[in-house]
């Protein structure tokens, strides 16, 4: 597990620093959405009856297979690293994974991540902070820093013959409205994961473009 934090950290601290310039002066300004697609190209891509809407997006099926359904930590002003390991039959470790960098959050801070999906590569992140009236959850509201998510598709089920280049990560938005594609970095070969950078949390999930 120590080979794996410490991996992650030196993996993603060009992709935090890159995104942080990019977006940092709008960590919490929603992006203009179009209104939902409907009819026969939405219903084939994920939006039928009983499937998240995934709006034009294909969404990868094959949930990373873990013996823990949550895991939780507490991460302060020094960053830190949140891990849910997988099972997969891959020689190599497979899991989802958040990494805070230094300064996102101010105050000890309880990350907690949710598997969302049996079928689809889909997590739910929370963030909640200690109050006089107990805890608070702060993590809709974004962060200092650009947070870091690893989601593994070594399990997926549905990406033969599909251009692996094209996948990326979604925010499940939860107010009914399309879902928005999330700035992502997708490793190819025997690391496989798809990485985005988030300024809040909600629902993210992995679709192919």
């Amino acid at each position: 597990m120590k080979v794996v934090r410490s991996t992650l950290a030196m993996l993603v601290t060009a992709f935090v620093v890159i995104a942080g310039c990019e977006k940092a002066a709008e960590p919490l300004a929603p992006e203009e959405s179009v209104a939902p697609q409907s009819g026969l190209l939405s219903d084939l891509l994920g939006g039928r009856k009983g499937s998240p809407n995934a709006g034009s997006y294909t969404l990868v099926e094959g949930q990373l297979r873990t013996s823990k359904k949550t895991v939780s930590q507490w991460i302060g002003p020094l960053g830190g690293t949140l891990i849910l390991p997988g099972e997969s039959d891959d020689l190599l470790p497979a899991f989802h994974a958040i990494v805070v960098p230094p300064l996102a959050v101010l105050q000890p801070t309880l990350f907690t991540m949710s598997i969302a999906s049996d079928k689809y590569i889909m997590v739910d992140l929370r963030a909640q902070q200690k109050t006089v009236f107990g805890l608070k959850d702060v993590g809709g509201k974004g962060f200092n820093l650009p947070v870091v998510l690893w989601l593994s598709y070594a399990d997926a089920t549905n990406l033969v013959n599909v251009d692996l280049n094209s996948l990326l990560i979604l925010h499940m938005r939860e107010d009914g409205r399309p879902p928005e594609p999330v700035k992502s970095l997708v490793q190819v070969g025997v690391h496989k994961y798809v990485i985005g950078t988030l300024f809040h949390f909600s629902k993210y999930a992995m679709a192919v473009d």
